[in-house]
Parts: structure tokens; C-alpha cells; sequence
């Protein structure tokens, strides 16, 4: 960790001589930004899902989905990251990573995970950093200690963090062949709430609202408690699902699951 706080000194430097303005606080007309590469029709049925309710309850909000053919509308990827993502010498994982911090850094907005359950109408308004804070398990997680969640957050206008942030991954990428941290994102986040206070306040004053943010890749295949249920879709407004494990509709009982209820949803 100590040699990658001594590569990104300078970017630290550079930005802590620089003037920033204010986060802007979130409007209807805040977009939602959402990425599946290969497209909508190549996304699988859970990702699809999660899509269609993540449209059904963006509030007003217009959301974009970002493609492999599409991202040129919106920003530019540096060449020298799209031959090492050919290369496979960085994976989607990062290149996430990256889309999402430069897309904020230039038009604002809020990035939300296509592997998200979002359980109701998004209430984002008047909200100046948004981004999922998890007290329940405090200081049992890694870098991040559950203060934030990268693969959902955002703002309402372009704010200097997600700039800095994109310049940190610039930066490693100029002097590395591939990511060398595997939790890279999270550690130039934590740089960043270190070295400037306004960002750490802001961090610091979220409120804890997502209580059950990560049940459900547990819950999915278990027999569906409808009153559980209930008490995790009214106090978490999004579930971070995992599109990577086998999910099942019914037990081995021929009851319904958790997943029946999710891909059953009406949209």
C-alpha cells in the first residue's frame, strides 16, 4: 500500500493545489448509468431483470445503458485501455471501474451496478453524494469498511473526486502492465477521503441505509418467507445481486424461492 500512495503523489499533489467546487445535489434530471458491454439482448436473465426494474424505478430519472457500441456517445477510452482490455491484461471488472469514475467525473450522475435489485422507486432527489453506507458489519470488511460502495455512487453534476480517481487508474495503468491491487478502486477512494476533507465529511455523514444490501446471493435459493421478505424490499432500497452463481425457482421441495419472486416481478 505504501507504493501506491508514493505513485499517486503526484496526482494527490496536483489536485490539492487545485480549486473545487461543491457537490451539486441530485435532480430528476440526474442520469442513472448502467453497463452491460455486450448489450441488452446478451444480458442473462437475472442482469435482465434487474435492468427492467432498475428502468421501472428510476423515478423520473433517464437512464443509459452503456455498450461496448455505445460509449463513444458519452466519453472517451483512453487506446492504450482498450488494447490491454483486448489483451486481457485488464479485465471487465476494472474497465467498469473506469467507465463508471469518468462517466461522473464528466456529466455527474449515478452509477448503479447492473447486478442491482432495485426494490422501489429510487428517492434520490436533494441528495449531494449518494452511495450505499453498511454499518452492520463495520469493521469486519476490507479497505473500505463498508463506508461506501463503488459499484453504486454518484452526484448531481461533475465533482473533482471521480476526476481524481480516474487520473489515479490512468496513472497505474502508464506504469503497469496490469492492476496490481486487487481492491484498487477502494484504495484510491480511501485516498481520496485521507487528503480532502470536504469528501470525508461527506462519507462520514451518510446514513446507514442498506441493511441487507448483500442477502440475497444467500437467500436466493432458500424457500420464500414472504414476511422476511417484506421487512428487506421496505429498508433496503437496493440488493446487490451476483449473476455468477446457479439460482433456482423452486426447493428441492417444489416450493418457490426468493429467486421465483424476483423473476416473477411484474415490470
Amino acid at each position: 500500500m505504501s507504493l501506491l500512495r508514493k505513485e499517486f503523489a503526484p496526482i494527490v499533489e496536483k489536485y490539492e493545489k487545485m480549486k473545487h467546487s461543491a457537490l451539486k445535489a441530485i435532480n430528476t434530471n440526474t442520469p442513472i448509468w448502467v453497463c452491460w458491454w455486450q448489450g441488452e439482448e446478451q444480458m442473462p436473465e437475472m442482469i435482465h431483470k434487474c435492468y427492467q426494474l432498475l428502468c421501472k424505478n428510476r423515478n423520473g430519472h433517464p437512464v443509459h445503458l452503456i455498450t461496448q457500441d455505445n460509449y463513444r456517445q458519452y466519453i472517451e477510452l483512453p487506446e492504450f485501455i482498450l488494447k490491454k482490455l483486448q489483451n486481457k491484461e485488464i479485465t471487465f471488472t476494472f474497465l467498469s471501474d473506469y467507465l463508471r469514475m469518468s462517466l461522473i467525473a464528466k456529466h455527474g450522475g449515478v452509477w448503479i451496478d447492473s447486478t442491482y435489485w432495485v426494490t422501489q422507486p429510487l428517492d434520490l432527489n436533494g441528495v449531494r453524494l449518494f452511495t450505499m453506507r453498511q454499518d452492520r458489519f463495520k469493521g469486519q470488511g476490507d479497505i473500505c469498511d463498508f463506508r461506501w460502495t463503488c459499484h453504486c455512487i454518484g452526484t448531481g453534476e461533475p465533482y473533482y473526486i471521480f476526476s481524481f480517481i480516474r487520473d489515479c487508474f490512468i496513472r497505474h495503468l502508464t506504469l503497469h502492465k496490469t492492476i496490481v491491487e486487487y481492491l484498487l478502486v477502494d484504495f484510491v477512494i480511501n485516498l481520496a477521503y485521507e487528503k480532502f476533507e470536504d469528501f470525508r465529511s461527506s462519507i462520514d455523514n451518510l446514513p446507514n441505509h442498506a441493511p441487507h444490501i448483500y442477502i440475497m446471493p444467500w437467500l436466493f435459493n432458500q424457500r420464500l418467507d414472504i414476511d422476511n421478505l417484506k421487512e428487506i424490499l421496505e429498508t433496503t432500497p437496493l440488493l446487490k445481486m451476483s449473476y455468477k452463481q446457479e439460482y433456482k425457482r423452486t426447493t428441492e421441495n417444489g416450493e418457490p424461492t426468493y429467486y421465483d419472486y424476483f423473476i416473477n416481478q411484474h415490470v
